[in-house]
């Protein structure tokens, strides 16, 4: 094995010069590119971090708006309901008063068509009074007077 020492040299004289222009030219473009890469790579994953935080703040923020509406539709409902309530007392109280008025207007209703029948039986029986007693003295009286005397003597009946 025979080694020549000449080629050795110029083997590490060419490797030595080869490892220096891919560094001068090679190395530092390929570097920098990852570089570029490594750098674009990160501000991407920034990027879906604050898209991932500007998500999440809307979904608490849609949350909060829907739990509001939620709130909001819950005391909408009990206010309709307490009017709802409010109106069938009132509706109740009105009936109520309009059943005592008709109650009221119907005695007054039934006490005077109360007086106005014993006023006529009254009358009747003054006039039965009197026609008895003009066939029993078989003359003619004064019906006014008469009538006026027996009603009289009636009304002094009704209060013993």
């Amino acid at each position: 094995m025979n080694i020549d020492l000449s080629q050795i040299i110029i083997q590490i004289l060419a490797f030595l010069i080869m490892l220096w222009i891919l560094k001068r030219f090679g190395w530092a473009p390929l570097m920098n590119l990852l570089e570029e890469r490594q750098i674009k790579i990160k501000s991407e994953f920034d990027s879906i971090d604050q898209e991932y935080e500007k998500i999440k703040n809307l979904n608490a923020e849609y949350c909060k708006k829907i739990d509001e509406i939620d709130q909001e539709a819950r005391d909408r409902i009990q206010v309709a309901v307490h009017e709802a309530h409010q109106m069938a007392k009132e509706i109740r109280e009105e009936s109520l008063e309009q059943a005592n008025k008709l109650m009221a207007k119907t005695k007054e209703d039934i006490l005077r068509e109360n007086a106005k029948a014993c006023h006529q039986l009254k009358s009747e029986i003054v006039n039965l009074v009197i026609s008895t007693c003009e066939l029993i003295l078989k003359e003619k009286i004064d019906i006014r007077q008469d009538a006026e005397l027996i009603e009289h003597f009636l009304e002094e009946k009704q209060k013993k």
